[in-house]
């Protein structure tokens, strides 16, 4: 399983678009959802690493809504040899990640732990990537853990 989400991108080849996210849903509470992002144009001119935090919080009156997004030049993306991804100061590694993304006067932060698990749910089946009649590989591991 730790293999299925190890990052795919070489940091320098054009043309490539890979998101690891992790959602946190509590029942009849709030939710949140993490989201680190790599993109690189096929045409080189733009190269960002983003982190995304987005806060849904359910009341009697509705329910409030805060996403918050912050892109910085691919120099800030690095990956440690066990997968870890960090961006600026965030990171995503198998059973934890921490960061904070800031827009205006917003502000979320989080420092979570989690158990993965060994079940990983690949969205295109293998022969298809095998083949290279797929353009994107999907795959969900760590589905249904706790925080």
């Amino acid at each position: 399983m730790q293999q299925d989400n190890l990052p795919r991108w070489d940091s320098a080849s054009n043309g490539f678009y890979e998101v690891w996210y992790l959602k946190l849903n509590l029942e009849d509470g709030p939710a949140l959802w993490l989201r680190f992002t790599t993109l690189s144009l096929k045409n080189g001119l733009k190269k960002v690493a983003e982190t995304w935090a987005m806060l849904f919080e359910p009341s009697k009156l509705g329910a409030t809504k805060l996403a918050l997004k912050n892109t910085f030049p691919v120099s800030h993306y690095s990956t440690l040899p066990d997968g870890t991804i960090k961006i600026d100061q965030c990171v995503f590694a198998s059973d934890h990640t921490q960061g904070s993304v800031t827009s205006k006067s917003n502000r979320i932060e989080w420092d979570l732990k989690f158990n993965p698990n060994d079940f990983t749910f690949f969205h295109v089946p293998s022969a298809l990537e095998k083949l290279k009649l797929t353009k994107s590989v999907v795959c969900k591991p760590n589905v249904n853990i706790f925080f």
